[in-house]
């Protein structure tokens, strides 16, 4: 297998996040990864320490037509409260599929939440 390409995007802007609702991570673009391509992908978010402790933080990848359409959500992982989280995918991308990713945080009060820092990282290869 010949060498992998490695995917270092990071996106430092501010962005508030409204309880309850999935946002989609902007990095240079929302596409993490265009198939066909097999891959290891970290995503690490960082919210605001005073994020509620008892906040649920959720992330998932999920695969959409080139152009955008037609989504197949993957999993969702559960975190809880503010700081550094992470959401790891291993796996093949299918020609014409894009792959994208979602975080949505849940406050018992309806509040929003500060994100203040994302990356998505790892090592990929074309197929």
């Amino acid at each position: 297998m010949p060498a992998p390409m490695m995917l270092n995007e990071a996106n430092p802007a501010d962005v508030d996040l409204p309880s309850g609702e999935w946002v989609g991570l902007a990095f240079a673009d929302p596409v993490v990864h265009s198939g066909p391509r097999v891959h290891d992908t970290l995503v690490h978010v960082t919210l605001a320490d005073d994020t509620p402790a008892d906040a649920v933080v959720e992330g998932r990848f999920y695969l959409t037509d080139t152009s955008g359409g037609s989504p197949s959500a993957y999993q969702t992982v559960t975190r809880r409260g503010g700081g550094g989280h992470q959401f790891v995918l291993s796996g093949t991308v299918p020609a014409g599929k894009h792959l994208r990713f979602q975080l949505r945080v849940k406050t018992s009060d309806g509040a929003s939440v500060a994100l203040l820092h994302r990356t998505a990282s790892g090592p990929y290869w074309a197929v």
